[in-house]
């Protein structure tokens, strides 16, 4: 059995050791989990929103995320996704459509 040592500590002290344990514990369990931490208070959108935004159906959506164009988030089946990739996917789909449309005006030509 483990010998204990009892030294008087007062209740703040006591909850200020207290809280030190738990917040290292819990930055260790997102750095196990490869969670990232809240950085920024980045904005999340929910596939629905994200759909309604990109103008896409659901299955294109799937197609962009296999191609790396959308970068998907879940918890637990939930998906999310980042406004500011929703709006770079956007641009990128734009400025593809872009150069499709320039590149069959030119083939009229």
């Amino acid at each position: 059995m483990a010998d204990f040592t009892l030294i008087p500590l007062s209740q703040e002290s006591l909850f200020e050791k207290l809280e030190n344990l738990i917040d290292s514990k819990l930055s260790g369990l997102t750095n196990a989990a490869n969670i990232p931490e809240a950085k920024t208070s980045e904005e999340i959108v929910t596939r629905k929103e994200a759909k309604h935004l990109l103008g896409v159906s659901y299955p294109t959506m799937r197609e962009w995320e296999k191609l790396g164009l959308l970068k998907k988030r879940t918890i637990g089946r939930r998906v999310y996704y980042l406004r500011s990739e929703i709006m770079e996917a956007l641009s990128s789909s734009l400025e593809t459509k872009k150069s499709a449309v320039a590149s069959k005006t030119s083939a009229l030509n």
